[in-house]
């Protein structure tokens, strides 16, 4: 399985889709490849058919979604002053997840280890911090770096 990340520059908040591939098929013969799409003005996760293009669920989640790390059957959506946790089906696991007083605007991980980048939104003098949390929501490390 491959997991991908997309960090967009500040500037073009609202105006991207980070995509991000889950290419599965291997260990089950009923499975197939998908792509999901994270449209950050959209506030949307839909999913395609990563052979054929299309789409499969629009939206599979429609919940202020913002950015996602993929992790084996797990998306962790960052989602304004919360991450929550669904399936690739888009099943809720846990909602919220993890949630904060600062704006939750990356998401990336390895392992069990989840890292959740924030801003001053909308206060904005652009400062965020970067935190390490597990897949559980326990907070590891709450502040890693300030950026």
């Amino acid at each position: 399985m491959n997991s991908s990340f997309l960090a967009p520059k500040r500037s073009s908040i609202g105006l991207f889709a980070s995509v991000a591939v889950l290419a599965i098929g291997f260990a089950l013969p009923s499975a197939h490849g998908q792509i999901f799409v994270s449209y950050g003005g959209g506030n949307t996760i839909d999913e395609f058919d990563a052979t054929t293009g299309t789409a499969i669920s629009r939206p599979l989640i429609a919940d202020s979604a913002y950015k996602m790390w993929i992790s084996g059957d797990d998306l962790f959506v960052t989602n304004g002053y919360t991450v929550s946790e669904y399936t690739t089906s888009g099943q809720t696991v846990a909602k919220p997840l993890i949630s904060g007083s600062t704006y939750f605007f990356g998401i990336a991980g390895s392992g069990s280890n989840l890292f959740v980048s924030t801003y001053d939104y909308p206060n904005s003098g652009l400062d965020g911090t970067v935190g390490e949390y597990t897949t559980s929501g326990k907070r590891s490390t709450p502040l890693l770096f300030r950026v």
